[in-house]
């Protein structure tokens, strides 16, 4: 989750919100790494509000970015996804069982081709 882009801030702006809620006005521990809080004793306003205007786009590209990813995870598959799949299925069916299978999805295969081809 940390490599999905916004996921940064927006978990620094939970903390900042957290921050508030069970501290008040005094700087906590959590926040203590924020790049607009690192060198204070104690928060302004404009500290707040540069704070505010680095991060105020973030939970919409963190969703955007997750939604990606989960389309991604979905819809993508390179050979390691695929041989990973493969071999999740293959620990879990029996040989009968996996050979159903296989022809079942090629007769998926062969019915999207013919209503691709028309």
């Amino acid at each position: 989750m940390k490599s999905i882009e916004g996921y940064k801030e927006v978990d620094q702006l939970r903390n900042v919100s957290n921050s508030f809620k069970h501290s008040g006005s005094d700087k906590n521990d959590s926040i203590r790494n924020i790049e607009e809080f690192r060198s204070k004793n104690y928060l302004t306003y404009k500290d707040l509000e540069n704070f505010y205007d680095r991060v105020q786009d973030s939970p919409d590209i963190l969703i955007k970015s997750l939604i990606q990813a989960i389309l991604n995870d979905l819809f993508e598959f390179d050979d390691r996804k695929i041989d990973d799949f493969s071999e999740s299925i293959a620990n879990r069916m029996n040989k009968e069982a996996a050979f159903k299978f296989i022809e079942s999805l090629k007769k998926h295969y062969e019915s999207l081709n013919r209503v691709d081809s028309c």
